[in-house]
């Protein structure tokens, strides 16, 4: 079943308030206010879990390694991948921090032209 863009909309509302405070809605919140399609890996080693130990997330939570971090975003794509829930691939291309091949990951389009720039 996919999610209803007036759905969609009010999570991410709900998101950008600061009231959401699970892994997936500090994902979510990031990417909204990102501007530009982002790596998982860049998630991680710009903003979720940086610097040396103890790692820190840049929001202020508790640090998202990788492994946690690529769960969430299976959530917020969903089931369905032709019609994905919160996030869609934007393209894949080599990931600015490994190298390797790696997907770029945008908010679904609708939501994606109403994003908060911070």
């Amino acid at each position: 079943m996919t999610v209803s863009q007036t759905s969609r909309d009010a999570y991410y509302e709900n998101v950008l308030s600061g009231k959401a405070t699970r892994q997936q809605d500090r994902i979510m919140c990031y990417m909204l206010k990102i501007g530009r399609p982002v790596t998982r890996h860049e998630m991680v080693n710009n903003y979720f879990c940086v610097g040396s130990f103890p790692r820190r997330a840049l929001d202020g939570g508790p640090p998202i390694p990788l492994q946690s971090l690529c769960g969430r975003i299976d959530d917020l794509i969903g089931t369905d991948k032709q019609h994905p829930d919160y996030i869609q691939v934007s393209h894949e291309g080599p990931d600015p921090i490994t190298g390797n091949k790696a997907q770029f990951l945008v908010p679904i389009k609708d939501a994606w032209g109403q994003r908060r720039m911070f």
